[in-house]
């Protein structure tokens, strides 16, 4: 059942994701898109921070299970609000008479060099970011911390990553993506490895010391990538039919967070926590790659007259 509604849940979340996603790529022009998605993924971010707090403290001091039962009363909420409010806009769509099947084949092949250059880098991002958020509860648990102390650590984690939006933003839209991205990837690698040494901590610090510590760094790392990944994907969208692309785009990207707990699970299990921690750090190298060297600047800087 834990499973089926995991699954359920997944499936809801991308359809709003592709349905906001190609919205947002119509409406903002390019030189504004950085301080846009930054300040729509901070505002997301900053939910984030409550989440985890209170999931601790309910699951502490309530029961496990009325996490769950806030969450569908939140969403619930949610649903009433974008009935309320939101109104249909038009978006340029294809005229084409293709399936599914070709039409996914078709805007692929179209746009294949991206999405196995840049789309890459963002499978990287994703994956990354995926790991913080398994590793801080796991190793948390690990030295036998509690309920609603793993929330406090996870919660400053996110207080963290939030404050930074409007420095992503800023630094987006006035120097270049990659001037995000590529500190991020670097920020975030170093904190995944720091995390590794929690069973054995590095001198002058202790386990729950380094915990906290490398997950204030995570939240730093993530918090400068703000909107990155959907800024990215709005800027190569295609003007036309940008659903399509940005539905693969999502696909792809969505890979490396789905990906990773998995990866991470085997590596742990077969070998240790701290060497899966280890080793995820280095997907950060992944991304500098194809970030830094094989995409080009999707920033679109306007001439000074």
């Amino acid at each position: 059942m834990l499973i089926l509604s995991r699954f359920l849940a997944g499936m809801s979340f991308a359809l709003w994701s592709i349905s906001r996603h190609s919205y947002i790529a119509a409406v903002i022009p390019n030189e504004q898109r950085g301080k846009a998605l930054a300040l729509f993924g901070g505002l997301s971010r900053t939910a984030t921070i409550m989440g985890p707090l209170l999931g601790g403290i309910l699951a502490e001091f309530v029961s496990i299970r009325s996490p769950f039962f806030i969450q569908a009363l939140i969403s619930l909420i949610t649903l009433v609000l974008i009935i309320k409010t939101t109104r249909n806009f038009e978006l340029t769509i294809s005229d084409t008479k293709r399936n599914f099947i070709n039409e996914f084949t078709y805007t692929f092949s179209k746009h294949k060099k991206v999405y196995l250059t840049t789309g890459i880098a963002a499978v990287a991002l994703q994956f990354l970011r995926a790991s913080r958020e398994f590793f801080i509860p796991i190793w948390g648990d690990n030295i036998d911390l509690r309920k609603d102390e793993i929330g406090y650590i996870v919660t400053l984690s996110h207080v963290v990553d939030t404050i930074m939006f409007p420095i992503s933003g800023y630094v987006m839209d006035r120097f270049g993506r990659k001037f995000t991205g590529i500190p991020t990837y670097i920020i975030l690698g170093l904190s995944l490895m720091l995390m590794g040494t929690v069973a054995n901590p590095l001198p002058y610090l202790n386990s729950y010391n380094t915990l906290l510590l490398s997950a204030l760094l995570a939240g730093l790392g993530n918090g400068i990538s703000s909107g990155l990944v959907i800024t990215l994907g709005a800027d190569l969208s295609p003007k036309k039919n940008p659903a399509s692309f940005l539905g693969i785009w999502r696909l792809i990207s969505d890979a490396g967070g789905a990906s990773g707990p998995a990866f991470i699970g085997v590596l742990a299990n077969v070998f240790s926590l701290g060497l899966a921690s280890l080793s995820s750090g280095f997907i950060a190298i992944v991304g500098v790659v194809f970030l830094g060297f094989l995409s080009k600047e999707t920033l679109i800087k306007k001439k000074s007259k």
